[in-house]
């Protein structure tokens, strides 16, 4: 079989997206609330606020947080939903997480990189070339 003929044979698989679930949505504190009230006009703290107050729970009458405020704000995360209340976090404080996780990610790749390079100078100095002692 020629070069070509091998490139032509191959195919790249299709890409499979995973099913969206956002059934969690049905349980917001949110669901029957003004969808106005959590994508306030920029510079509005006012409505922001009290978008946070019913995530968050700080509403009167609430007790404790949405139960489902943490998907909340991974989906808002995940998706980069640039606009509004998700979470009980602004766009503002989404974005600060986003760049603390990809700071994170970075930092992650760096030090396994330099771990691989460590283990890869170590093999390369070992005269029994990695394998051990033998006896």
């Amino acid at each position: 079989m020629s070069g070509q003929e091998k490139r032509s044979a191959w195919r790249r698989p299709p890409v499979v997206k995973p099913e969206r679930d956002d059934s969690w949505m049905d349980d917001g504190a949110c669901v029957g609330e003004n969808p106005d009230l959590f994508f306030p006009q920029r510079g509005d703290n006012n409505d922001s606020r009290d978008a946070k107050a019913i995530c968050n729970g700080w509403d009167s009458g609430e007790v404790g947080p949405c139960p489902v405020r943490d998907e909340c704000l991974e989906y808002a995360l995940v998706h980069v939903e640039k606009y509004g209340v998700w979470g009980g976090k602004s766009e503002r404080e989404r974005r600060i997480l986003r760049v603390a996780r990809a700071k994170e990610t970075l930092r992650g790749k760096v030090e396994l990189q330099t771990r691989r390079e460590a283990v890869d100078r170590v093999g390369a100095d070992d005269p029994d070339d990695g394998e051990g002692a033998r006896r």
